[in-house]
């Protein structure tokens, strides 16, 4: 069997507008937990991630700041990973 990842969580600095209760607590801190990384964009001169939490829906999608999502890694690094063969060249990445 794969390695199973840990959960990949976030802690927020301000709340969802959700009424669901759907945070773990991580060392004393409540955190939502992170369902995918959609996109992602430069700000100010910092990135930023477009966010999907587990078990909300779209319209509560959150663009976050990389700092944020020191406890995702695995899943920026697989944000990273499927979307590296997206280049200006017209090579085509070999999956």
């Amino acid at each position: 069997l794969p390695h199973r990842k840990q959960p990949a969580v976030v802690t927020l600095l301000y709340h969802s507008t959700g009424s669901k209760d759907l945070t773990v607590i991580i060392d004393g801190e409540q955190e939502y937990e992170v369902e995918t990384i959609l996109d992602v964009r430069k700000r100010y001169g910092k990135t930023q991630y477009l966010v999907s939490w587990k078990g909300y829906g779209p319209e509560e999608n959150l663009w976050l700041p990389e700092d944020n999502l020191s406890n995702s890694p695995d899943l920026v690094a697989d944000f990273k990973a499927r979307t590296a063969c997206v280049t200006t060249s017209k090579r085509k990445c070999k999956n």
